[in-house]
């Protein structure tokens, strides 16, 4: 089965709870118990709202998909579920316009530590955590002026993380209205932990890639997407690269998972051509040329010429397959900023395309301070941002939002 829901919002729809809520969990409409729901208790109605299922296996008053013009998604979404989208990517979200006092998320899933930052109409950024489990409402605004507002709301937490689970918002005091989108272009990013936001909120010497320290919303390509009035798709994964990982194997590169709306589920393969994207911007090669792959200098010159050339070719043979499904996308070959090893294959490939619209961009090195295991910090995510912002606006002619 190929799913058709990719990047937001010309796919929109919405399970409309309105609730008051005091604490991290609540009812769903028609339900007089408090506390979380199972994956069987909730599901959506025909009509778009979140309810309880009394009888879930009959299959009744279920629709798992309702189009409406309430949220604007950003990102990859299954929405083959019964209860609602599951997604995994960094930075996949929503965006929504509301009227009344406080809003509030129900979600769902499979693992804890998976975090989310918020805004509220461009204000200051809440993060909280989501637990794993059944269905639970998250409070993210209250006490907000009488009137109409709007929410912002993406996963900051990659994918080895595993999914979560869209069950609605839950509006105190008002309800979702209808908007247009606020972008005017959409870019996917394909990656690996460089474009996921890797330990970019870690204090310097940081180890590892503590949840809370990874901010998807603060990565490069996010910052980029923002100056460039654009919703942001990024398909990215630590440790990925084009030809080969990071440990040297060849398992689930990023050319195999980047067909899939939910990276660990194979079975959510996305008819990719349904809603292409304006631009797409590739970083892989951090990985292809890291200490597990013979393109150091004491490398046998041979293999070296061998896997640099499989390299080049996997790279070309990607850009290619881009070009057939999106016809008229500019498309950037990025290169940095913890490496521009690669830098030369990437020209290369982009070369053998033949294609005049498709174009290399380096980020540049990195200074310190660092990011967790010395990725880009959040100050490098700004930079790098501000550098692609200017070469996709240059080569396609978009504007920059300072």
């Amino acid at each position: 089965m190929r799913l058709s829901l990719r990047i937001l919002g010309r796919f929109l729809f919405s399970f409309s709870i309105v609730l008051a809520f005091t604490d991290c969990t609540a009812d769903v409409t028609g339900d007089t118990s408090n506390g979380p729901k199972t994956d069987d208790e909730v599901a959506m109605g025909t009509d778009g709202t979140a309810k309880t299922d009394t009888d879930p296996a009959s299959g009744d008053d279920v629709n798992p998909f309702v189009p409406t013009a309430l949220i604007h998604y950003v990102g990859r979404f299954d929405t083959r579920g019964r209860a609602g989208p599951k997604f995994s990517w960094s930075a996949s979200g929503f965006v929504t316009r509301f009227t009344g006092t406080g809003i509030g998320v129900m979600l769902s899933g499979q693992d804890s530590e998976i975090y989310f930052s918020a805004f509220i109409d461009g204000g200051s950024e809440v993060k909280f955590e989501t637990k794993g489990g059944p269905a639970k409402l998250y409070a993210i605004a209250s006490g907000l002026t009488p009137g109409e507002h709007e929410l912002r709301l993406y996963r900051n937490t990659e994918a080895y993380a595993r999914e979560s689970q869209f069950r609605g918002f839950a509006v105190t005091d008002g309800e979702l209205i209808v908007s247009e989108s606020p972008f005017k272009h959409t870019i996917e990013f394909i990656g690996d932990s460089i474009t996921t936001g890797y330990g970019n909120e870690g204090a310097p010497g940081c180890v590892g890639n503590p949840p809370a320290t990874q901010n998807a919303t603060k990565a490069w390509g996010s910052v980029a997407a923002k100056a460039l009035l654009s919703a942001q798709t990024l398909v990215a994964w630590s440790g990925k690269g084009m030809y080969s990982n990071g440990d040297g194997g060849t398992a689930d590169i990023m050319p195999v998972l980047y067909d899939r709306a939910v990276p660990t589920d194979p079975s959510s393969t996305l008819s990719l051509t349904d809603l292409p994207p304006d631009a797409v911007v590739i970083n892989l090669g951090t990985n292809d040329f890291s200490a597990a792959h013979p393109v150091g200098d004491q490398a046998d010159p041979t293999a070296k010429a061998n896997y640099i050339a499989a390299y080049t070719n996997a790279y070309k043979n990607f850009l290619l397959r881009l070009r057939t499904l999106y016809p008229k996308a500019g498309i950037f070959g990025a290169v940095g900023t913890m490496t521009n090893s690669y830098k030369t294959p990437v020209q290369n490939a982009v070369t053998a395309t033949h294609d005049a619209n498709i174009y290399v961009v380096d980020l540049g090195l990195q200074n310190p301070p660092y990011g967790c295991d010395g990725h880009p910090s959040v100050a490098t995510d700004a930079a790098m941002g501000a550098t692609l912002a200017s070469s996709v606006a240059g080569k396609l002619g978009w504007g920059i939002v300072r």
